[in-house]
């Protein structure tokens, strides 16, 4: 599976088909995290990585910080990172 900036639709597919109670009882987390910056060549994507996203900016400054959303389950441990 590829994962590529943005929200992980296949991801959110998956988990859809896998999800039945206690698993759906979730929460959802959002959590910033600091990148090193480091441009380089993703040979699964085949493009550079490392730039804001151009669809929030500047597409030409070197990206320092990322925000993670994820759920994790409440009844059942499980961490899944969708966006």
């Amino acid at each position: 599976m590829q994962m590529k900036t943005g929200i992980q639709t296949d991801v959110l597919d998956l988990l859809q088909i896998k999800m039945v109670l206690p698993e759906q009882n979730c929460v959802l987390i959002l959590d910033e995290v600091q990148l090193k910056r480091k441009i380089e060549y993703d040979v699964s994507l085949k493009s550079i990585t490392g730039y804001v996203d151009p669809e929030l900016g500047n597409s030409t400054e070197e990206a320092s910080h990322a925000l993670v959303y994820m759920i994790k389950g409440l009844q059942v441990p499980y961490k899944q990172v969708v966006a």
